[in-house]
């Protein structure tokens, strides 16, 4: 009897341990924030990652596809966020936060990164997450870089104390590119994170 008790917890153990691995596989983990992101949504692939040295600048997710087009993650801490915070308080933050986000993409087209950039819309942007809301902003540009006109999409929300910023791009010549479909790789990548709150 021990020895069938035995028998079972280890084919129990290693079992666990092999599904564990297969999540490693499926899922890229931010240890300090906690979030948990597909490596694969729709034709994009997880490609690489990068710690930045300043923690405040938190981690830079990178996915591509074969198609012209990539998508950068950012996960970094919210500059002066107050643990308790109440939701209005974090609404302001993220709000001021996005206007941030926005001006930093004309300073780059003000420093020579972007040979023009006009902003197409802005504006909230919710995901549904099981009963609740996920409510965060979205802004649409089109940018000139390296002669190739790109449409750029940028998204942010707010977890806990993490800003989540996903930015978008491709090519404007691609046609296989639409804003419905770039709004689901936001969704899926909102749905299926899983370590948020």
């Amino acid at each position: 009897m021990m020895k069938a008790r035995l028998i079972i917890f280890t084919l129990a153990f290693f079992a666990l341990m092999a599904a564990s691995q297969a999540d490693e596989h499926k899922y890229y983990n931010d240890s300090v924030s906690g979030i948990r992101l597909p490596k694969e949504v729709g034709i994009m692939k997880f490609k690489d990652d990068r710690r930045y040295d300043d923690p405040r600048l938190g981690v830079a997710i990178r996915y591509t596809s074969s198609q012209p087009a990539y998508a950068d993650i950012y996960l970094y801490p919210i500059p002066d966020w107050k643990p308790g915070s109440d939701d209005k308080a974090r609404a302001k933050v993220l709000q001021e936060n996005f206007k941030s986000t926005i001006d930093d993409v004309f300073t780059a087209r003000k420093y020579g990164y972007y040979e023009s950039v006009k902003l197409g819309s802005k504006g909230g942007f919710s995901v549904e997450r099981g009963k609740k809301t996920l409510k965060g902003y979205k802004a649409v540009f089109t940018i000139k870089n390296r002669g190739r006109l790109m449409k750029s999409y940028l998204y942010i929300f707010a977890f806990n104390d993490t800003l989540f910023k996903v930015r978008y791009s491709h090519l404007q010549s691609a046609t296989k590119f639409s804003e419905t479909m770039i709004d689901n790789f936001v969704r899926q990548l909102l749905g299926a994170e899983t370590g948020a709150k």
